[in-house]
């Protein structure tokens, strides 16, 4: 209302334009928008800043939220360190604790992440509409499981793409873990939504096992052509096949997190804004439901 009809604009966090008038008129209205992604945010400190209500005035903060980021780690380090057996292996047969995964086959995980799990839910009384509660993978450095359960699964799952590219079936074993997490949390409280990364290792979907219907994937655009749509690059190409695959078998259930600046040094100059508008498109075309842009989330 106040933009459409009343010329107001809100240009940052301090910057603003509202028109000063002695008399507002308005017509008769009769309005019902529906904003194209129901999460659609940015991670910036000046959308983030308690101190003013710059993002609700521009309508930065979505129908639905995530619970989490790279959280599976330190959820579950306390379990692993008295079940040392949910630890990855490395190619040396040794198990030990990394940033990014455990053995996601491993006795006991799926309970204890069911129970973790559990725990945001009873803190926010049960609540499952719009929240989304998330167990994602470590950032970082680290590797994948080498048992040979894992193993097994990875070159069961594995596909190639139709540029030929052979694509692991890493996420697989996370999804799985996952799915199960889902199922049982699901029956106790029925509609809750469960989401997790497909990052890095794990942004390739895997060729069989598929998300539950109340499981959420969050893909993020790492390490692909900035400068560029996903759609407008072949050096986005991957990310983009990889994409429209999970969109195909996650039906509703496919989340976003872009960039939107560089993290060598936020002054630097990071050419996205016109692959941002070709990308939001893109998304909203193939069926992804929200998306959220990290950019300086340290300084206004």
């Amino acid at each position: 209302l106040l933009e459409a009809y009343l010329g107001c604009r809100w240009w940052s966090h301090s910057e603003e334009s509202v028109p000063r008038q002695e008399r507002l008129a308005v017509p008769a209205l009769d309005l019902l928008r529906h904003p194209p992604f129901t999460l659609h945010s940015m991670m910036n400190i000046e959308f983030s800043s308690k101190a003013n209500d710059f993002n609700t005035r521009i309508l930065g903060s979505g129908t639905e939220a995530f619970t989490g980021s790279h959280n599976l780690q330190p959820m579950l380090e306390g379990y692993s360190k008295t079940h040392p057996e949910i630890l990855p292996q490395n190619a040396e047969g040794v198990r030990k604790f990394n940033n990014l995964h455990y053995c996601y086959l491993a006795p006991g995980i799926a309970e204890a992440l069911t129970e973790a799990l559990e725990k945001q839910i009873i803190s926010r009384k049960g609540k499952v509409d719009g929240v989304i509660y998330f167990a994602g993978m470590g950032d970082w450095y680290g590797g994948m499981c080498e048992c040979e359960a894992c193993k097994a699964v990875y070159a069961d799952e594995k596909w190639t793409d139709p540029d030929g590219r052979e694509k692991p079936g890493y996420t697989a074993t996370l999804l799985r873990l996952i799915n199960t997490a889902a199922e049982r949390l699901d029956a106790k409280y029925p509609g809750v939504r469960i989401g997790t990364f497909a990052y890095m290792s794990l942004e390739a979907p895997p060729a069989k096992t598929r998300p539950r219907a109340n499981v959420a994937i969050r893909v993020p655009r790492l390490r692909h052509c900035t400068m560029h749509g996903a759609d407008e690059c072949d050096k986005n190409g991957t990310f983009r096949r990889n994409l429209e695959r999970w969109c195909e078998i996650t039906p509703g259930g496919v989340y976003i997190w872009d960039y939107g600046v560089s993290f060598k040094n936020f002054l630097y100059p990071f050419p996205c804004l016109n692959a941002m508008a070709a990308n939001l498109k893109f998304y909203h075309k193939i069926g992804v439901k929200g998306v959220m842009i990290q950019s300086n989330y340290v300084t206004p």
